[in-house]
């Protein structure tokens, strides 16, 4: 009968039992199908073999004078070279109690004497089969791990719900955490993230673009400091669900990143904030008022007979046109938190963070006078001169009964004033 082949094509295999004539049947079964046979006659001397050389397995009689096999196991374990070599017992003693308590002790499997040939030998090969994957198994594990530890991204693995079990170096390096501090912590505690843990996991495993975190996303080193980040998220294939975040640091390319956004948020034509940014921004400030309890306004603005204007004039004026009503609604603006934005079209929307309906109205008083001011000829509108109509609507987030119940509730709310501002006669203002 032939070994088959394992972790090598000689395995070592030692034998530990008082009784020659044990070792020599066992010598005798083994040595013929291939394995190297090492023969110990106690446990002091198999642990003395042992400080110099480590087996593939190790066959160990139970009933020795001394250390008896239950203590010789013991022993066997607590040895850094050979705490993971399997523990064959050979034993005369078949009693259930000594089979478990061999099990306790860390052997694989037992063989009860009288020993026999073909019982030995698939015993044998089976667990040098076994032993052999597993090996392959660790070194995979340490070059996965030497890897993950060398890289230069931050790898962290969060359970499902979102709570830190394992970071790499690089994490340590980045964010000033020490791994052991990182594990507990919740993901979002790392990152420059103002809402509930809970919000911030379906954010990022969703990868919501639209939520305006996904704008800056900034990790928060222990000393406070934030660093500009990359984060990218993948689920693992494990019986519990967990997933990997890495997290990237972009301080250098943060600059060119900086200057994508704004043209990606930007006007070409009118050089203010384009609608993605609005949208962006409408959500970021209606969170913010309605987590401390403000006001927040919204104002939609429209170019009374832009049709006609460009008709009269031509599209090359209308585009002037827009540009110089754009500057006037933005330099009507007192406050660095408001912000106008070109929403399509001739029309623009200005959000107020913070603003009930008295300061909207002065806001859109004072938009509607500037671009009265700007004195543009237009022969096609009843009034000579370019204006615009605005529509109000504002939401008060201290009130406990609250009509207006979200950005898009709001936005419909200024809408359907500005319908009713122009239909009411133009050049004018509209609160509902």
């Amino acid at each position: 009968m032939q070994a088959r082949s394992v972790n090598h094509l000689n395995p070592v295999i030692m034998v530990v039992d008082d009784t020659p004539a044990n070792l020599t049947l066992l010598r005798n079964i083994l040595e013929p199908e291939g394995y190297k046979v090492l023969l110990a006659t106690s446990g002091e001397k198999a642990l003395e073999l042992l400080n110099r050389i480590t087996p593939d397995l190790i066959l160990l009689d139970v009933m020795m004078p001394g250390l008896d096999g239950f203590a010789t196991i013991t022993r066997i374990k607590q040895l850094p070279s050979a705490k993971d070599v399997p523990v064959i017992f050979v034993t005369a003693k078949a009693e259930q109690a000594d089979i478990v308590k061999g099990f306790e002790c860390g052997a694989v499997d037992y063989i009860t004497k009288p020993v026999q040939q073909l019982e030995t030998l698939a015993r044998v090969q089976a667990h040098l089969r076994i032993q052999h994957l597993l090996q392959v198994e660790r070194r995979q594990a340490e070059q996965i791990r030497a890897v993950i530890n060398n890289i230069t991204d931050c790898i962290v693995v969060i359970d499902k719900e979102g709570f830190i079990q394992s970071a790499n170096p690089a994490t340590e390096h980045l964010l000033g955490y020490c791994q052991q501090a990182l594990c507990q912590k919740h993901i979002a505690e790392i990152f420059n993230f103002d809402g509930e843990p809970s919000a911030f996991l379906e954010i990022l495993m969703h990868h919501q673009d639209n939520h305006p975190w996904w704008r800056y996303p900034c990790g928060v080193r222990a000393d406070d400091k934030k660093v500009p980040v990359d984060v990218n998220i993948r689920e693992m294939f494990t019986k519990e669900p967990s997933y990997v975040v890495v997290i990237q640091d972009i301080s250098l390319y943060r600059h060119e990143i900086d200057q994508l956004h704004q043209l990606s948020e930007t006007d070409p034509l009118t050089n203010i904030h384009n609608r993605r940014y609005f949208e962006i921004l409408l959500e970021q400030s209606w969170q913010h008022c309605k987590r401390n309890l403000q006001g927040i306004s919204l104002l939609f603005v429209d170019v009374d007979y832009f049709k006609a204007y460009n008709d009269c004039y031509g599209h090359q004026e209308g585009d002037s046109c827009l540009k110089l009503v754009a500057k006037a609604l933005n330099g009507a603006l007192s406050r660095g938190v408001d912000s106008v934005s070109r929403y399509g079209g001739e029309e623009f929307v200005a959000i107020l963070p913070d603003c009930h309906q008295s300061g909207a109205v002065k806001v859109a008083e004072n938009m509607l006078n500037a671009v009265r001011q700007l004195n543009i000829e237009h022969r096609a509108s009843e009034f000579q001169i370019v204006t615009v109509s605005i529509g109000v609507a504002s939401c008060d987030h201290s009130l406990s009964q609250q009509p207006i119940g979200s950005t898009k509730a709001l936005l419909a709310q200024a809408d359907k004033a500005l319908y009713h501002a122009k239909s009411g006669g133009r050049n004018r203002l509209e609160i509902i």
